[in-house]
């Protein structure tokens, strides 16, 4: 196993970083209140102790805690505290006596954040996400107060970003320091478009693993929309991550999410390359196209082809694939009553040559997730798959499984190709539990499997 991904799974479930700097600024003399949060600049998976002393006891102490994103978007949160007789608080083990959150949850003033200035955009990026600021204040009913920030990056210190534009394949780069060997991952974004490069990218190559994160449309040189994108562009890919990772390691794996973890599925089940897959709020069921085609293709529309031909999607020949109802979940349910449509769609899943992880919410808004995970877990069970493969599911959680710890109170946004809002789905408590776990199930998953490979 390589040591680095080791250590970083061990920070990421202890919370403690080895360089931690506890952030401690008093506003009076050394007796007076103050706030402790640590560590002061680490990635946005690790999560944060926060703790007050020096109030009065008993008093009422609120917590704020603001920041702005590189795209000029304003959140805050804030929750109200007893002092314990000590003068006192844990906010790790502490339920809040009101505010933005309820129960205890160490990092509920993080994920119970809501946006009180900007609009949330999903548009595709091409730049590297820069760290943020979060300040903090505690502030008593007497007047006592104490201030504190931390940094958050999704970018560990000695990672490299690197942009690729090179035999017709788009895509950055982000690679762990030192020499490696490091396995490789490949990120597939979804119906956005444009570079993956928002959540899970940049975090992996901060946990040791050298990461592609591969646009396959909405950028220049790519189709306009998720329309016809031939399947051959991601064994290029493949090749291309192979060359620069060979001979001293031998493991790429493919993690997407939504229409990315569908292909996901798909890619690893055309290619052996591919030795694990991780898919998030994926189907196991080739869905149709989405957006404008190409000027002047006037083949069949689907999302992906095959030398040339469309894939089969469930929608084609599907007899209650026109019976349009208003919820998008449901007019998926009803295709999905077409058995016949449904198995000509599925993905061969079952010729994958490598552990898979599937990850769904119930709570789903933009389709069933979790019914089109199970028919590729069905799939994979039925054939005896030699791998292990899984399917987790988290019941308060939507289609917005990201890796922790960024606010999850807007489930809204609109949709950069469609220009229409859609609703992610789940509560933003049961979204957080559900990004913790699944993070920390892909890490151990994707260590394993590459302790695996040779």
């Amino acid at each position: 196993m390589n040591p680095r991904i080791a250590l970083s799974r061990r920070n990421f479930v202890s919370g403690a970083a080895a360089s931690a700097v506890i952030a401690t600024r008093r506003i009076s003399a050394a007796a007076g209140p103050t706030i402790r949060v640590q560590p002061d600049n680490d990635l946005q998976d690790i999560p944060l102790s926060i703790r007050l002393s020096g109030f009065a006891p008993g008093q009422p102490v609120t917590v704020t805690a603001e920041m702005v994103t590189r795209e000029h978007l304003r959140w805050r949160s804030a929750a109200t505290f007893v002092a314990g007789a000590d003068g006192e608080v844990d906010v790790g083990t502490t339920a809040p006596v009101g505010g933005s959150y309820s129960g205890v949850s160490p990092m509920g003033l993080i994920w119970s954040m809501e946006r009180i200035a900007g609009r949330e955009s999903d548009a595709p990026t091409t730049s590297i996400r820069l760290p943020v600021t979060v300040a903090f204040r505690a502030e008593a009913e007497n007047g006592e107060r104490a201030d504190a920030s931390v940094v958050r990056a999704t970018v560990g210190p000695g990672v490299t970003f690197k942009l690729l534009e090179e035999d017709g394949l788009r895509g950055a780069w982000y690679l762990p320091p030192g020499d490696g060997p490091h396995p490789a991952v490949i990120v597939l974004g979804g119906s956005n478009g444009g570079l993956p490069v928002r959540f899970a990218a940049p975090l992996l190559a901060s946990h040791g693993y050298a990461t592609l994160a591969l646009a396959y449309f909405g950028l220049p040189g790519l189709p306009r929309g998720l329309v016809n994108i031939p399947l051959e562009y991601f064994g290029k890919a493949i090749a291309h991550v192979r060359a620069a990772i060979a001979p001293r390691n031998d493991f790429v794996a493919v993690h997407g999410t939504s229409r990315g973890g569908e292909l996901a599925l798909l890619v690893a089940s055309l290619y052996a390359d591919i030795r694990a897959v991780v898919a998030v709020v994926p189907s196991g069921v080739v869905v149709g196209a989405l957006g404008l085609s190409e000027p002047g293709d006037r083949r069949p529309r689907g999302a992906w082809t095959l030398e040339g031909k469309p894939v089969p999607d469930m929608g084609q020949n599907n007899r209650y694939a026109n019976s349009w109802v208003a919820d998008p979940v449901q007019r998926f349910l009803n295709a999905m009553r077409d058995r016949d449509a449904v198995e000509r769609a599925t993905i061969a899943v079952e010729r994958i040559r490598g552990p898979v992880l599937m990850v769904s919410g119930r709570d789903d808004h933009i389709w069933p997730s979790f019914e089109l995970a199970e028919i590729a877990r069905r799939r994979l069970g039925g054939h005896n798959h030699p791998w292990p493969f899984e399917h987790i599911s988290y019941p308060d959680a939507g289609h917005g499984t990201v890796p922790p710890y960024a606010p999850t109170t807007a489930a809204t946004i609109v949709h950069p190709v469609t220009g229409r809002a859609i609703t992610f789905g789940g509560t933003p408590k049961g979204q957080i539990e559900a990004n913790v776990a699944y993070w920390r199930r892909t890490l151990d998953f994707l260590a394993e499997a590459a302790a695996h490979v040779r």
